[in-house]
């Protein structure tokens, strides 16, 4: 969706392809306190590099690197007397500064951020996130509460750039799986099939 934007926004690529590019800016739009940012180093990092000819498909490959480590990413192109003028917007990812949990009473705390496997004080990156809570509800499944109830909340603290998240738990009852049958498959098949499942006998 990012590079569907990024490139539609300029209009055709054949605009700016082969215009020579005369100066490339990099704006850190939310600066941390105690974090420095090398601009020189995110320039040297780029595959458009300034006073060779413009490339819509270098640039856009220059975007997603960018927006794999930035929060957010912005492009803006001027053209001036035939060369282009590009200034890109960058947001620096929060930092997680708490995690808080509620509502779990029948599993531990510890055993939950084990699980999680995200501490505080770290980067916060949404994809990788979304990954481990998928594990930590996956994980509730496994200890048989197959109606847990599992969400979270992001709360930011702009002042530093930094969020708390706070995760909320209804556990509801457990149970264990006495057995799991199958109707016209071989014992062979069977056999693949539970290897497949998460929900386990017991």
């Amino acid at each position: 969706i990012f590079i569907f934007k990024a490139s539609t926004s300029f209009g055709s690529n054949q605009v700016y392809d082969d215009k020579d590019v005369r100066k490339i800016t990099i704006l850190i739009e939310n600066p941390t306190r105690g974090l420095s940012i090398d601009t020189h180093e995110i320039l040297s990092s780029l595959c458009t590099k300034e006073g060779d000819p413009f490339s819509q498909a270098l640039f856009d490959q220059d975007l997603k690197n960018l927006s794999e480590t930035y929060e957010k990413v912005i492009p803006d192109i001027d053209i001036d007397e035939s060369e282009l003028v590009i200034t890109l917007k960058l947001w620096i990812k929060p930092t997680i500064r708490s995690i808080s949990w509620s509502g779990n009473s029948k599993i531990k705390t510890k055993t939950l951020q084990k699980q999680l496997d995200i501490g505080v004080n770290t980067v916060f990156n949404q994809d990788e996130f979304n990954k481990a809570f998928k594990n930590l509800r996956d994980f509730y499944t496994k200890k048989g509460f197959f109606d847990a109830q599992v969400e979270y909340k992001l709360v930011p603290v702009k002042k530093n750039n930094e969020i708390d998240i706070e995760i909320s738990i209804i556990e509801g009852s457990s149970g264990h799986i006495n057995n799991i049958s199958f109707n016209g498959l071989t014992k062979s098949e069977q056999s693949k099939v539970l290897g497949l499942l998460i929900s386990k006998k017991y």
